[in-house]
C-alpha cells in the first residue's frame, strides 16, 4: 500500500483496518477511548439519525408563504355597512364588532365610508320627502342649509356700508 493511499484511506469501522496498517497510521485498534474510535461512533450515530424517518410528520402541507403574528380577523362587512348606515360612531362599531377602532379604520375604512354615505343619502331622501309633503319645519331647515336662505330678511343693498360724506 502506498503512502498516499494510507493518508487518504477512510474506514467505516475499526474492523476494516488490519493491525499493521493501523500501526502505520498510528491507530490503536484495541483502545476503546481512542480518538479514532470516538469519531467513528459519532459519525455512525449521525448517519443513523439522518436516515431515520421523522417520528411525526406534519398532517398538512406547509404553507408556501410565511406569516407572522396572529391571524387576521375577518368581519361581516354587511353588518358593518348597516351599522355605518345608522351613523354609529367608530367607538361603537369597534365595540359591537369586537375589534379595535384602529383595525376598523385600517382595514375597513372603505366599507365604513360607503355606509356613512349611504346613511346620509337615506336621511336626505327622508328629509326631502317630508318637505315635499308640506312639513314647514323641514322646508325651512332645507332652505337654510341647502339653498343658503336666512331668517334675517335683508337684501343685498342694506348689507353695504354707509357712504362717507365730508
Amino acid at each position: 500500500m502506498t503512502e498516499a493511499n494510507k493518508d487518504t484511506m477512510q474506514f467505516a469501522n475499526t474492523a476494516d483496518i488490519e493491525e499493521q496498517e493501523a500501526q502505520l497510521l498510528g491507530i490503536d485498534i484495541q483502545a476503546q477511548d481512542s480518538k479514532y474510535i470516538k469519531e467513528q461512533k459519532f459519525n455512525q450515530q449521525l448517519t443513523e439519525t439522518a436516515q431515520k424517518e421523522p417520528e411525526f410528520a406534519p398532517e398538512e402541507e406547509p404553507q408556501t408563504e410565511e406569516t407572522r403574528g396572529r391571524k387576521k380577523i375577518e368581519l361581516d362587512e354587511d353588518l358593518l355597512f348597516k351599522l355605518c348606515e345608522c351613523h354609529c360612531t367608530v367607538k361603537e362599531l369597534a365595540y359591537i364588532m369586537g375589534v379595535s377602532a384602529f383595525t376598523l379604520r385600517n382595514r375597513y375604512q372603505h366599507v365604513m365610508d360607503r355606509g356613512f354615505a349611504a346613511g346620509k343619502m337615506r336621511l336626505r331622501k327622508a328629509q326631502y320627502s317630508k318637505a315635499l309633503e308640506g312639513n314647514p319645519v323641514m322646508l325651512i331647515w332645507l332652505g337654510k342649509n341647502v339653498l343658503g336662505q336666512k331668517d334675517d330678511p335683508t337684501n343685498g343693498e342694506e348689507d353695504l356700508p354707509l357712504p362717507w360724506v365730508d
